[in-house]
């Protein structure tokens, strides 16, 4: 393992650490939903589709105001996790594994398309981080980058998996449904 990789490994776990400690989920003083910008949202909305069994916001109208694989997600944990503080340490903790394996599969990806150790690396780590960076609000966005990595991962190799792949990634994040039709051009 060369310095470079060992930088980031050690970047990557301090800046989930700060990340976790910034978010105040064990301490702070609103750990029901610690995460800015739609998290809140989303956990509203899910915690009323288990107990009123629609998808609703404020219990009265319906909405469809989410990207789906996420929400199912969150729902998914919601559903087994009562405790806030437990759900929410799963999310961003799932967060930070999926940010991980991203920065994997892009490696995998650019050394696969003969980039070198310097480059693949460098934009490996770039991308990870910009997924860490977005999603530590507790949004879906490390989820789609993820899944649009494994997607890569299938591109010229299985059609049927790297479909799959672009579905769930669509799922997860409606917009990266532009990425996804770019590829078929290349």
């Amino acid at each position: 393992m060369n310095k470079e990789v060992k930088i980031f490994y050690l970047s990557f776990l301090l800046s989930c650490l700060f990340i976790f400690l910034r978010l105040e989920i064990i301490y702070g003083s609103d750990i029901r939903a610690p995460f800015t910008d739609d998290f809140y949202y989303y956990l509203t909305t899910s915690r009323n589709f288990i107990e009123l069994n629609r998808i609703t916001f404020d219990q009265v109208s319906l909405t469809n105001g989410f990207q789906p694989l996420w929400f199912f997600i969150i729902t998914f944990l919601n559903f087994f996790i009562s405790n806030d503080i437990w759900l929410n340490s799963v999310i961003i903790n799932l967060i930070f594994l999926l940010s991980f394996l991203t920065y994997l599969n892009f490696q995998f990806f650019f050394k696969k398309n003969n980039y070198n150790n310097e480059d693949s690396n460098f934009i490996s780590i770039s991308i990870c981080f910009l997924s860490l960076f977005f999603s530590k609000n507790g949004m879906e966005i490390s989820l789609a980058i993820y899944l649009f990595s494994q997607s890569l991962k299938y591109f010229n190799k299985n059609l049927f998996i790297f479909c799959i792949f672009g579905i769930l990634t669509f799922l997860a994040r409606i917009e990266f449904a532009i990425f996804l039709f770019c590829n078929f051009k290349l």
